[in-house]
């Protein structure tokens, strides 16, 4: 189940606190990310996009079956162009970095959105992110921008003990990564799509609960970049 929430409840933590700890499985990914593309499809109906998707504005139920979208400080109504500087650098899709101090520029905030969400699922199975930011500058990013995903996997196995990236994201779902991560916005998946992808319809059994007990109070870790 999805929600939309400005509060954490008594019992609830969000992504982050819990990616902290476990990373999940491509099944347990597949089913959170669901949960979390229905959320934005919901704040599309309503003519709105959430303009800072990352894991700490998704708060999840101990088991990550149910999860809430929170902080809705640069919600933007999809009607209206956004020219903003906004969300956090890791999550940020390119074009709104290069707009950052630039005036006049705008972009389509439904299409960043989508990039911040490739980067969510990603991180979600991996533990980390999958650049520093989405700029020529980051290695990793432009591996992305030229669509080489050997030299995205091949430089991604130093930072998963030497184990292949391929070993631990299937095809069909870096496929999709490659999608949402394309540096031109406009040919990007809708959530439409996406919803549609292979990946995201295939099969799979109700994700196994997490192998812990979360509680607010549980000392947080850093979170490895």
């Amino acid at each position: 189940m999805f929600f939309i929430c400005t509060e954490r409840g008594e019992h609830e933590v969000t992504a982050l606190d819990v990616l902290q700890r476990v990373k999940l499985g491509e099944d347990q990914a597949r089913v959170f990310f669901r949960q979390l593309l229905k959320a934005c499809q919901n704040l599309q109906d309503r003519g709105l996009c959430h303009g800072d998707l990352k894991l700490e504005n998704v708060i999840v139920s101990p088991d990550f079956n149910t999860i809430r979208l929170s902080n809705f400080q640069y919600v933007q109504h999809t009607a209206q162009p956004c020219s903003m500087f906004k969300g956090t650098r890791q999550y940020t899709a390119p074009e709104v970095l290069y707009q950052e101090g630039i005036s006049n520029i705008s972009f389509d905030s439904l299409k960043a959105d989508v990039f911040s969400l490739g980067v969510i699922l990603y991180s979600s199975i991996i533990g980390r992110y999958p650049f520093k930011s989405a700029t020529p500058a980051d290695l990793r990013y432009r591996y992305v921008l030229s669509g080489d995903y050997d030299g995205f996997i091949n430089t991604s196995a130093s930072s998963l003990d030497q184990r292949s990236l391929s070993s631990v994201i299937s095809a069909p779902m870096l496929q999709l990564l490659f999608q949402m991560w394309n540096p031109k916005p406009q040919f990007r998946p809708t959530f439409e799509q996406i919803a549609q992808d292979p990946w995201v319809k295939d099969l799979c059994e109700k994700a196994t609960p997490l192998p812990i007990s979360m509680t607010q109070n549980q000392q947080e870790t850093n979170w490895i970049q």
